[in-house]
């Protein structure tokens, strides 16, 4: 068995790595980010059915939504979650910095 130079070995680590780059990218990355977004919507979703509406139905509503506004379960409605008191924006920051 031959002993490969130290060009041809450096050049499969090299390909390696660039392959690993171009995989990371182009496949993992996505796919990392399409799970997140999908574990995001689970909360919402929940609340939702559990309210007794379609939970599909309202968090495609809330991603539609701008600002504050938010799906408010205990009365049915959209409204502006922090004038409302549903969200208090220091708890969120103060969970945020917690992290």
């Amino acid at each position: 068995m031959e002993c490969a130079n130290h060009s041809e070995v450096f050049s499969m680590a090299l390909c390696s790595l660039r392959k690993h780059n171009y995989i990371w990218q182009s496949v993992l990355l996505p796919a990392g980010i399409d799970i997140v977004k999908k574990v995001l919507r689970i909360p919402a979703h929940t609340i939702a059915s559990n309210a007794g509406v379609d939970g599909s139905d309202i968090v495609t509503q809330i991603m539609a939504e701008k600002g504050d506004m938010g799906y408010d379960a205990m009365n049915g409605k959209f409204v502006d979650m922090v004038a409302e008191g549903i969200i208090d924006p220091t708890k969120v920051c103060a969970f945020l910095g917690n992290l």
